[in-house]
């Protein structure tokens, strides 16, 4: 029973490629289902530090998606952190340098120039199979290859297993701020965590956010929380454009039902337009998307990437500036990500009016970016850097066009299935860009002249006085509260269990089989048993049972009766591919490969049917009730002989609740074993 007082905690977390922000509510035990959907989420601040954002500024209230690790830290593998117990951080944690504090580092040329504290940013599009920022990729994933080398275990940490630890760090430090600004004296019974994910990820990376956030959760104890193995409970995903749109659009002025209107997602390392109909107004229900997505590297990071193209074409040939420990690239990286982000990004106008802008690069011997003091030497003056205004325009209408094209992917391709849209929904922290709103009006008035329509670019602190900044999380909470008439339950990955079954030619056909563990005789097939199959609507509350024995030796080696231990064991497997019964686990159809087998090298390579968790349950305090049963085998000199074996019944269960998967082993009606599995992944984001 709950104390009385006690709230459920719900946090909704938008993991982003440049900032990340948590938004959470409470809601009172006994409350009305209608009351609960007019709660209003709140998003966490208070991220501290010497360089902070203005007070009038929304950009508090998130923080910026960075790690920076010391010298010598030693990574431990994915196996370990899964069997840490609750509030396991590690006591030196506090040397990891996280968000705004390695923005401040960002400041400082030596720290872009000093590669023993490794630092990371745009990691989570690693986390898909995208070719988007492909330099960018290419340094994250030789930076990993380094951190790799140092590590609690003999063997190699894989790339793909780094990434996730990178995550689970960077996670553990967010996640714990939020529990300092959420929790307080609050009584929480009940924590459900609402994972915000791109649109494009893949049941893999789906999984994969799962468990980081899971071990994260675990690793702060944040209060409220249940495990099941490894895995959190109360997991629910919904994606990042369907959760902004939630938040924006819930007022009955904005959309109604049948509109038809594309989300444009303009965030910090890529750009998504998704195009839906509203099948609901209040609460906001979308269709699937009813065109294809359009996406590219072309969010706000994308003007970064060019400036810092733009410093290496100018000060090439001053590499007399890599002395005394700096180097010419951490002078690069200092301007690029740190100067270009908070001195210029956030007011450049696009004008042929615009001016130019000087920078500080101390040791530099002349302007490089004016041409008369190359030329001249009585003209040069040292120490400053010219930033031409057209350079600045050119880079930003270059980005700003391609923002503009996927726009008008969606839109050209809404026209050609007969559909009309009403409005562009601009999102996303990027979409606050003055240059970028007034190069996509001016593309929608093009657009609109061409076509003989009247789209509207939607921008929501103009109608509503409302940010978008924190739009994914805040509606990642608001979709929790409300839970209906989302998706269909079509299951997009298969969750089954591992069972050797007995070999009929009618059924296993052509696979490979072993012989019985106590008969020999008997031939088995070591098959899955897919429970949750990939296409098959599944129904939100699910039961499926099975007779299931496990056989022991009934002597031991030195002829003294067994007495144990003995142990039953199930596995639980998933695939995005497999559906098919009475298959090999090593059948072309499943392409089993465990966790522990994952490739080392990117491209990451799809994986099939994995094992994701396994039940040990002891049974030697259950011998006696074990059956003695007679067997026989050839002996060496062809004669048979019989033999005892012990033989012990019981039913496993299988039961699918919600987003949930129960595993469990019965005996005498009793239950002797369990496991949970969360199968959010499984299905499409949103759905209950």
């Amino acid at each position: 029973m709950s104390p009385q007082g006690a709230e459920k905690l719900v946090m909704a977390v938008d993991f982003g490629e440049t900032n990340s922000s948590v938004s959470h509510t409470l809601v009172h035990e006994g409350l009305l289902s209608e009351s609960v959907i007019s709660l209003s989420p709140t998003t966490v601040s208070n991220y501290v530090s010497g360089m902070m954002t203005s007070r009038g500024s929304s950009m508090h209230l998130e923080v910026p998606t960075l790690l920076r690790y010391p010298v010598d830290w030693v990574f431990q593998p994915l196996d370990e952190l899964k069997v840490e117990q609750p509030g396991a951080i590690r006591h030196d944690n506090h040397q990891i340098r996280w968000g705004l504090e390695v923005q401040q580092d960002m400041s400082r040329v030596m720290s872009h120039s000093d590669n023993n504290q490794m630092l990371l940013h745009g990691f989570k599009n690693l986390m898909s199979q995208s070719d988007n920022h492909q330099m960018q990729n290419a340094r994250l994933i030789e930076t990993l290859r380094r951190l790799s080398q140092k590590r609690s275990c003999p063997s190699e940490i894989p790339i793909r297993e780094m990434l996730l630890l990178v995550i689970i760090d960077y996670l553990t430090k967010l996640l714990a701020h939020a529990k300092d600004e959420i929790v307080g004296s609050k009584s929480i019974s009940t924590t459900e965590m609402v994972i915000c994910v791109p649109v494009f990820w893949n049941q893999q990376a789906l999984r994969d956010m799962q468990t980081c956030v899971s071990i994260a959760m675990k690793r702060v104890d944040f209060p409220g929380v249940q495990f099941s193995g490894d895995c959190m409970e109360n997991i629910f995903m919904i994606s990042e454009p369907e959760a902004a749109a939630t938040r924006l659009l819930a007022g009955p002025s904005v959309i109604k039902e049948g509109d038809v209107f594309t989300i444009l997602d303009a965030r910090g390392g890529t750009c998504d337009a998704l195009t839906y109909v509203v099948t609901q107004g209040l609460p906001l229900r979308l269709s699937r998307q009813v065109v294809h997505h359009s996406g590219d590297s072309c969010g706000s990071s994308a003007l970064n990437d060019a400036f810092r193209q733009l410093l290496r074409t100018l000060l090439a040939g001053h590499d007399y500036l890599s002395q005394d420990g700096a180097t010419l690239e951490g002078y690069i990286c200092k301007l690029a990500v740190h100067d270009f982000e908070h001195l210029i990004k956030a007011g450049w106008v696009v004008s042929e009016h615009s001016k130019d802008y000087s920078l500080e690069v101390i040791g530099l011997k002349f302007d490089a970016g004016d041409p008369n003091q190359a030329e001249n030497p009585r003209l040069r003056q040292p120490n400053q850097l010219t930033i031409r205004s057209e350079h600045l325009n050119e880079i930003y209408t270059k980005v700003c066009k391609k923002v503009s094209a996927i726009m008008e992917q969606q839109l050209h391709a809404a026209a050609q299935s007969g559909l009309e849209i009403c409005k562009v929904i601009l999102t996303g922290g990027f979409g606050e860009s003055i240059p970028l709103r007034t190069h996509l009006r001016q593309s929608l008035e093009s657009f609109n002249a061409a076509n003989n329509c009247n789209v509207e670019l939607y921008l929501f602190d103009t109608h509503n006085r409302m940010t978008a900044i924190d739009a994914v999380s805040l509606g990642g909470v608001l979709r929790a509260l409300d839970k209906s008439n989302g998706p269909t339950r079509v299951a997009r990955s298969s969750y089954g269990v591992r069972c050797d079954e007995p070999y009929f030619h009618e059924l296993h056909a052509g696979q490979p089989t072993i012989p019985g563990f106590q008969n020999s005789n008997e031939h088995y097939v070591e098959a899955i048993e897919w429970i949750s199959k990939k296409g098959d609507d599944i129904a939100p509350l699910f039961q499926k049972s099975a007779t299931r024995y496990q056989t022991f030796p009934y002597w031991n080696a030195d002829g003294t009766v067994n007495h144990g231990p003995f142990v039953c064991q199930e596995e639980i497997w998933v695939s995005d591919e497999a559906y098919l019964d009475c298959r090999s686990f090593k059948d072309d159809h499943n392409k089993g490969m465990a966790p522990e087998t994952w490739p080392s090298q990117p491209p990451l390579t799809k994986l099939d049917a994995q094992r994701i968790g396994v039940i040990v349950t002891d049974v030697t305090h259950l011998r006696p009730r074990f059956l003695r049963k007679t067997a026989q085998a050839r002996g060496p000199r062809g004669r048979y002989r019989r033999y005892w074996y012990w033989k012990f019944p019981y039913e496993l269960v299988l039961i699918i609740d919600g987003l949930n998967m129960k595993c469990v082993q019965v005996f005498n009606g009793q239950v002797i074993g369990e496991m949970k599995v969360g199968i959010a992944p499984g299905f499409t984001p949103g759905a209950n």
